[in-house]
């Protein structure tokens, strides 16, 4: 929709073209139609059964580094002590990110949620702790509420 909005701005009329494998998928059919109450009626429910925003927050971190022997088993390092700090904080993962390796480094990730923001703060404040104690030449990044998962 906004991309529609943007294309239409000027004296011509625009035009937007979407590709897409799931035409019939609720979100793309709200957006052609300019339909955002048919879209957020949709997605809300999922949204709430999955306890995604707004009903939780979303923390991603990926770990990366040079060898992938070493980062898996430091990302399921992180993952357990995430996992023992409380039961509100939902772990998924660690997997490989989706573009596991970038310039010579593997990546894992994992995604945390929680419906507390205080609780997930809690618990990335812990992470970082643990940051400190990781093999030379590893990187941690935090992401809370992602836009992308890439």
């Amino acid at each position: 929709t906004q991309v529609a909005g943007r294309a239409g701005r000027s004296d011509s009329a625009g035009e937007v073209v979407v590709q897409t494998y799931y035409p019939q998928d609720p979100a793309i059919q709200a957006a052609s139609r300019h339909d955002y109450g048919a879209f957020y009626g949709a997605e809300l429910p999922y949204r709430r059964e999955l306890s995604y925003p707004p009903f939780a927050r979303l923390a991603r971190i990926v770990l990366a580094g040079p060898h992938d022997r070493i980062v898996r088993p430091e990302i399921e390092k992180i993952s357990r002590a995430v996992r023992g700090l409380s039961s509100a904080v939902i772990v998924l993962g660690p997997s490989p990110a989706v573009i596991e390796k970038i310039r010579n480094e593997f990546r894992y990730s994992l995604l945390l949620k929680c419906a507390s923001p205080g609780t997930l703060a809690r618990a990335l404040a812990h992470v970082r702790t643990l940051e400190k104690n990781l093999p030379e030449k590893m990187k941690l990044v935090i992401d809370v509420d992602p836009v992308y998962m890439l």
